[in-house]
């Protein structure tokens, strides 16, 4: 009994020893907030054994033989932020008691039901930020319980009682849905429970147990920063202002009409349009269209000018295979759209695909979801 009532002692002083000092100017304005896509992603369901020491008071002249009594738990769970959560658990265990007799005291083993209401507090979250892919998380909890008997106490009664519990959990991180733990549950029922002596006096029960918990959901809790998001959206307002203001300065100006005229009998230099795309797309976004429009225009002013329009794809992404069917896809669409849409003849354009196997811009993966015009001279 000594031994885990010493293991329980290092259990407790390991939380308030990890727990680091939190400083009192903690700037609120850029603290960040958390949500989830749907409500069963941090749910969890717990499945553990251990032992049960009722600690009652010594007797006289009896040996405290096997003090430890085995017992089983299982429960649900959720986080309803990364700090604090709720969970029920039911446990079921033997527990050792005293029954008198003329000759002396019997010992009994009845087992008892208990149902926990829990509310937990992840302190390692709240004091060392959340972090999903957190190894080690120490988590204090407490609530309200019922607690059966499943069997005749000492004084042939069986009772039921509404004590509250608290404890300590420490959990270790196995896998996105797989954690082990350890959890040290205290349990204050009164010396009426057990039957040996009745009254209300406090007799705590504690039950330390080990298990599995089994995490449901692709995805956990996800941060935001309103402050930082505002932030944005005033800087997107005050730049669109801005461009309205120099729109309505543009408006004002009197400029003479501008016809452009081809020169065929110019040599063709180089074409410098570049059309980019996101990545794992081949859809010219609104951004990328002008691009699109300055080569259609730059054949239009060549008319004897014939252009390779070739696709790539970054090759830290997809198979090399794909990468080549993806960057056939972009150059594809490119040369649809100056045929469909400028009129350009589609006799004029050579579609060619790269795939990966080939980067124009080998310092900047990302640069290399484009299609680029080359011009056969």
């Amino acid at each position: 009994m000594k031994n885990l009532l010493l293991v329980s002692g290092l259990a407790i002083l390991t939380f308030f020893i990890s727990v680091p000092k939190v400083s009192a100017q903690m700037d609120t304005s850029s603290k960040n907030h958390y949500y989830e896509l749907k409500f069963g992603d941090n749910m969890y369901m717990s499945i553990g054994g251990g032992v049960n020491l009722f600690m009652i008071q010594d007797i006289e002249g009896i040996s405290d033989s096997r003090p430890l009594t085995p017992g089983g738990n299982i429960a649900l769970g959720k986080w309803l932020t990364p700090y604090v959560g709720l969970r029920l658990e039911l446990t079921a265990s033997e527990f050792k008691t005293w029954k008198a007799e003329t000759s002396g005291y019997k010992a009994l083993y009845p087992w008892y039901l208990g149902v926990f209401g829990d509310f937990m507090w992840n302190a390692s979250n709240t004091f060392g930020g959340y972090n999903e892919n957190r190894v080690f998380s120490i988590i204090p909890f407490a609530g309200i319980s019922t607690m059966a008997l499943l069997k005749d106490a000492a004084n042939g009664e069986k009772h039921v009682q509404f004590p509250i519990s608290a404890g300590i959990k420490l959990n270790f991180r196995l896998s996105h849905h797989v954690d082990f733990f350890i959890q040290d549950r205290f349990i204050f029922t009164t010396r009426e429970f057990d039957g040996l002596q009745g009254g209300n006096m406090l007799e705590p029960m504690m039950f330390l147990s080990g298990g599995f918990t089994f995490k449901f959901g692709q995805n956990r809790f996800i941060a935001y920063n309103p402050y930082e998001e505002q932030m944005m959206i005033n800087g997107l307002n005050d730049k669109i202002n801005q461009l309205r203001k120099e729109l309505d300065i543009c408006n004002t100006r009197k400029c003479p009409e501008v016809v452009p005229t081809p020169c065929p009998e110019c040599p063709a230099c180089d074409l410098t349009s570049v059309v980019r795309f996101k990545i794992n797309s081949a859809v010219i976004s609104r951004e990328q269209q002008v691009n699109v429009f300055n080569a259609s225009e730059w054949m239009k002013n060549h008319p004897n000018a014939t252009v390779e329009v070739v696709g790539y794809a970054d090759k830290d992404t997809g198979t090399p295979e794909y990468n080549l069917e993806l960057s056939q896809r972009r150059a594809q669409i490119v040369a649809d759209e100056l045929v469909n849409t400028y009129g350009v003849d589609s006799n004029r354009i050579k579609i060619l695909a790269k795939g990966s196997a080939e980067q124009p811009y080998p310092d900047h993966n990302d640069w290399n979801r484009v299609v680029l015009f080359v011009n056969e001279k």
